[in-house]
């Protein structure tokens, strides 16, 4: 309900006790909750806000007034337009003609396949209430479809009945709706009544839902997680087997298994998918991988070097997990370095190399995709240099920075950074690269003094910013948490 205008901006005054929401004398006997449109005759003046359907009793003979309604609009929950609608009413007496009233219930969940049977009621008693007598009463399904069968039972009041199967077909995100009409034989006027019903249809999953699980290793621990699309809301129950014993009942859980051996792991998992119509599928599935914890674990992180004097280098850093390891760099063309050492490209590109780390019980593969952009401050040479380090050579790598030029805080970095001139030399251009040198970040003419980056979306990590004035280039390797 809305306030009425008389131009716009201006608003309708209604005359005591009169308001928008009750602007007629209607039939409130003293006791009884109003407004409710569900008695015989309605009480109280009652707007549905979902159908629109207005619902009272007026009482009082030459009484006129406005309303004013404003229906919104929306699509799958997003509101995509409203109507604002004003109506008079003006009351009359028409030989005590009390609206009748239709009656069913006003919404309905159902699964495909199963079956809805519903009546809808009514009746013209109120009519009696004020020394009338009662009508005749005509009942029909106004907006019918193919699907439901509707069936009018024979009587002074008519009544009817809804009897749907509905299927998959059937099945969508919006509610059907189903309004049903009335109609008296009162003469000079036939009074006709609403009512309006809601059925939501959701279809049924007929696939049983994958069990799956993820396991990753940290030192001693392997880590297993339930990764199943199933809602875990949904699941009844889960059960971990590791070499046919039960060991959890939890969807995460980590243990300590003997290294350099083959595990066989199970996951059972049984639920019920339940919507807001009853299940939509009960089961279960089961998934099983072996695994072998390993002692050692391969791996290295790829950081551009930070030393402006010498741009073309890469630096794989080996930190892998194990004791008594040796190591085997390889590369694409089938080169290869053992332990420490540098490898270098003719060719700007992407390359890929891979560390093998070993000892008596274990062996080891990692491989990832190295390269550099001759398009970034590379100018007109070509080729670069990859040194392999150790993890506990990382110190040893340059860091150059233009100290003096621009305060860049705080290191590490949660959510922001700070990065503020010092000696007046503008900003000009900021670059942030991970530590695969890949650009995160390129704000060009900036010409500013100070700037603000935001890092809360970033995963945690190094970074290196690289400020540009028109004089100096400013490099600083940054520790995301």
């Amino acid at each position: 309900m809305e306030d009425s205008l008389t131009n716009a901006g201006i608003t309708i005054q209604y005359n005591s006790p009169y308001s928008k929401f009750k602007p007629l004398t209607v039939f409130e006997p003293t006791g009884v909750t109003s407004p409710n449109p569900n008695l015989n005759p309605p009480v109280g003046f009652h707007l549905n806000n979902q159908t629109g359907a207005l619902t009272f009793t007026p009482v009082t003979q030459s009484e006129v007034t406005v309303i004013s309604l404003m229906v919104s609009e929306f699509r799958k929950g997003i509101l995509i337009g409203k109507t604002r609608r004003e109506m008079q009413f003006w009351i009359d007496i028409l030989d005590n003609n009390i609206a009748h009233t239709v009656s069913a219930p006003k919404d309905f969940c159902v699964l495909a396949g199963d079956t809805l049977n519903f009546n809808v009621l009514c009746s013209d008693a109120a009519d009696t209430t004020f020394g009338g007598s009662v009508d005749s009463l005509f009942l029909t399904w106004d907006n019918a479809f193919v699907g439901p069968l509707f069936s009018v039972i024979s009587g002074l009041y008519k009544s009817g009945t809804i009897h749907w199967a509905p299927s998959s077909d059937d099945a969508r995100d919006e509610p059907y709706m189903l309004t049903f009409r009335a109609t008296d034989n009162s003469c000079p006027y036939n009074l006709a009544v609403q009512k309006t019903v809601r059925i939501k249809v959701v279809d049924r999953i007929y696939v049983a839902l994958e069990a799956t699980f993820n396991w990753s290793q940290k030192g001693d621990t392997s880590i297993f997680n339930n990764t199943s699309e199933v809602p875990f809301s949904d699941i009844d129950s889960v059960q971990w087997l590791i070499n046919g014993s039960v060991v959890s009942n939890l969807h995460s859980f980590d243990s300590i298994l003997p290294l350099d051996t083959t595990n066989d792991i199970e996951l059972r998992m049984y639920y019920d998918i339940k919507s807001d119509c009853g299940s939509l599928f009960v089961g279960g599935d089961t998934s099983s991988k072996t695994i072998m914890p390993k002692s050692c674990k391969a791996s290295y992180v790829i950081s551009l070097d930070t030393d402006t004097t010498n741009p073309y280098r890469i630096f794989l850093v080996n930190n892998s997990r194990g004791s008594g390891l040796s190591t085997k760099w390889t590369f694409s063309g089938g080169d290869s370095v053992l332990g420490a050492g540098t490898h270098n490209f003719t060719k700007f590109g992407k390359y890929e190399v891979c560390l093998e780390v070993s000892n008596v019980n274990c062996t080891d593969v990692y491989c990832d995709s190295v390269g550099m952009d001759s398009s970034r401050m590379l100018y007109k040479k070509e080729g670069f240099t990859v040194p392999l380090l150790n993890e506990n050579e990382v110190n040893s790598v340059p860091e150059i920075t233009s100290e003096g030029v621009y305060k860049i805080f705080p290191n590490p970095v949660n959510n922001k950074i700070y990065v503020s001139a010092l000696d007046g030399k503008r900003i000009n251009i900021i670059e942030l690269m991970d530590s695969k040198g890949q650009f995160i970040l390129d704000v060009q003419k900036i010409n500013d003094l100070q700037i603000t980056l935001h890092f809360a979306n970033l995963r945690g990590g190094i970074y290196f910013l690289r400020v540009f004035s028109r004089q100096n280039v400013t490099t600083k390797k940054l520790y995301k948490l």
